[in-house]
């Protein structure tokens, strides 16, 4: 249910969604000591996006003080 939560409400990367994924497997086969089962849960598919550190003026600026 929390995984199909990050993909479905919070929107989140699928990477993002891998890392908790991962955090689960971790938990249940080291920690609990469990079968983790099928989960059935709904994949992310939000794209990767790159930040925006800089807009187009501030970049030009920037460029104009070299």
């Amino acid at each position: 249910a929390f995984l199909t939560y990050l993909s479905e409400k919070r929107h989140v990367a699928a990477n993002t969604q891998k890392v908790a994924l991962n955090s689960l497997v971790f938990l249940y086969k080291y920690v609990i000591k469990a079968e983790l089962g099928d989960m059935g849960f709904t994949l992310a598919t939000k794209q990767r996006q790159l930040p925006t550190v800089l807009d187009a003026d501030e970049v030009a600026r920037v460029i104009g003080c070299m």
